[in-house]
């Protein structure tokens, strides 16, 4: 379900207490399990919806989820839990001179 956002007035500058109010619905849990086994989990973060709003985004890191043959968990701020599908990864590689 679409995420609410707690409303800012744009009065001032915004305290710590606004700005986690405003963004700690968009920080997920990442549950990975292979076999019915949890083996490993990390965070992730909503970044949108598709526009038909069927679909939420999540960004994780590539480690979380480079496993093949895992099913994900994502769980919700409020610790619900909800399936979900891998559409695709990419490891980033930095060279450095």
């Amino acid at each position: 379900s679409p995420l609410v956002f707690e409303e800012y007035d744009g009065e001032g500058p915004m305290t710590p207490e606004q700005i986690y109010a405003s963004v700690k619905d968009t920080n997920v849990g990442i549950l990975v399990y292979y076999n019915g086994q949890m083996i490993g989990e990390g965070s992730g973060i909503i970044v949108g919806e598709d526009d038909s709003k069927a679909y939420t985004y999540i960004i994780t890191a590539a480690h979380v989820i480079k496993d093949s043959g895992i099913d994900i968990q994502v769980q919700l701020s409020d610790e619900t839990e909800v399936d979900g599908t891998i559409i695709g990864h990419s490891a980033c590689q930095y060279l450095f001179s």
